[in-house]
């Protein structure tokens, strides 16, 4: 059997990888988690013109000499097989080029080891492109002299260690952009929110890590957005096989109880909907949120719920749970699937009726009247609901009461056409779109003068047994300050 050299043509390949779907904040996260493995503590991102576009991220890491350097510049450096330190966040020896290159067509990477001189390499695509019929793989060596000149080098100069990994030629970032002068601040801004959230446990210096700290452009310091925010553990750590993988379910807060600022912190300043369900972290570090993974609908009940995946950066692991190259998407194996569906399965039922549920709970919740009833009709495979007015509510005896003949006949179809004409559609599309006012009820005062107006046809021991009554009644029962 012979063999022949088939290697691959430089810049087709290097120009087809970057094509992976990276987005400006899943490029920037994955050179940040270079800077991690190097432990790096403090991060600083720059963005400008010099005068050209550029975007720089400096560390203060252990940094790389040449050698090291060199092998992390070329296409497939440590390959998955490799074990990895535990605070490595690297998987397939590709990040620091496809993540850059998705972003730019020319990759500077400065760096120093302790009190050592700088190194400095670059691959610029439009210099691999020119020497493409020599299939030539040109990474170009920088001199003192030109390291020296390139933005936000003196920044890395002041440190006695660290790495810069420089962006310039920035066209691919800008492709398909009306207004690509202005792109840049507003892609940097949305990439600081991502990097709140994907980095939040090491921004926030959880117990068995040290803090990491990012800054941007040498100001604002970022501040972690944390998913589990006010939450509470609803069920221990399960551990999920095959693999040493860890799952904690929580259940959040009731919108009705957040202020901006909590919404904020729990990062669904957007639509409520879109942040339900698997929040998968590898080695602390979130790779991907807002996903089922088909095995549970998107409901108002499964809005309350996340669950946490914790995997080590084990080979094995990503090899099971199929991460991708951008670190942006990972797949659980059948066996753990298995394990997650019949746990959200089980626990979505639990918790079934918190959203109708008001913020605030009757005495003995078993015996709260409600204003609205829910019937079903048909077969248990074939289950409808509606939902009526409950015509034994006090408020609406109280109305019927004294009441002629015809008068109650006109009442009782006034209510049936209001339980018939319900804007269902409407208030479904408002709720998906996180637009229903949860604060839109009655106040305590308006409550208060209801109660005083029922009770006062009441006297002596009937006005107390009223009274008692009304205590478990919507929506006398959310206001049990009133009854003391």
């Amino acid at each position: 059997m012979n063999y022949i050299e088939c290697p691959p043509n430089a810049y087709a390949l290097m120009d087809s990888v970057r094509s992976m779907g990276y987005t400006i904040e899943t490029a920037v996260a994955d050179i940040l988690d270079n800077s991690i493995a190097g432990k790096a503590k403090n991060i600083d991102v720059y963005f400008g013109h010099n005068p050209l576009e550029y975007i720089a991220i400096i560390d203060d890491g252990e940094g790389m000499d040449r050698l090291r350097m060199e092998e992390a510049m070329r296409y497939g450096g440590k390959g998955t097989g490799n074990a990895r330190d535990n605070h490595d966040l690297g998987r397939f020896g590709l990040g620091l080029k496809t993540a850059s290159l998705s972003q730019c067509d020319k990759l500077t990477v400065v760096s120093k080891t302790a009190n050592r001189a700088m190194v400095g390499m670059r691959w610029d695509l439009q210099h691999i492109q020119n020497q493409n019929a020599a299939n030539a793989w040109k990474l170009e060596i920088l001199g003192e002299d030109e390291i020296y000149k390139l933005p936000m080098a003196q920044i890395l100069t002041a440190r006695e260690s660290g790495t810069m990994v420089l962006w310039e030629s920035l066209e691919p970032m800008k492709q398909g952009e009306d207004r690509a002068k202005d792109i840049l601040g507003r892609k940097m801004e949305a990439t600081a929110e991502h990097l709140s959230l994907v980095f939040h446990r090491y921004l926030a210096g959880e117990s068995g890590l040290e803090p990491i700290h990012i800054r941007w452009n040498g100001g604002n310091e970022l501040t972690p957005v944390n998913p589990f925010h006010g939450s509470v553990v609803f069920s221990p750590p399960t551990l999920l096989l095959p693999s040493d993988v860890m799952l904690t379910t929580y259940l959040m807060p009731h919108p009705s109880s957040l202020n901006a600022e909590d919404k904020t912190q729990l990062g669904i300043t957007r639509n409520i909907r879109q942040n339900q369900g698997f929040y998968v972290y590898r080695n602390k570090r979130l790779i991907q949120w807002g996903s089922w993974y088909r095995i549970m609908p998107r409901d108002k009940v499964s809005e309350l719920l996340r669950f946490k995946i914790d995997i080590a950066n084990d080979c094995d692991n990503d090899k099971e749970w199929l991460l991708d190259v951008k670190k942006s998407q990972i797949t659980p194996p059948n066996m753990s699937l298995e394990i997650l569906k019949n746990i959200a399965v089980k626990i979505h039922d639990e918790v079934k009726g918190s959203w109708v549920r008001q913020e605030y709970s009757s005495p003995d919740e078993a015996e709260e009247k409600q204003l609205w009833e829910m019937y079903s009709v048909g077969t248990e495979k074939e289950k409808k609901v509606f939902y009526k007015i409950n015509e034994n509510h006090p408020l609406v005896e109280q109305i019927k009461y004294g009441m002629k003949r015809r008068e109650k006949e006109d009442f009782d179809r006034l209510l049936r056409l209001l339980a018939k004409t319900v804007p269902i559609q409407q208030m479904t599309l408002a709720c998906e779109q996180d637009s229903i006012d949860e604060n839109n009820r009655l106040s305590q005062e308006e409550v208060s003068q209801m109660l005083e107006a029922y009770l006062e046809q009441f006297t002596g021991e009937e006005r107390e047994l009223q009274k008692n009554v009304m205590r478990v009644t919507v929506p006398f029962s959310y206001y049990p300050d009133l009854f003391e």
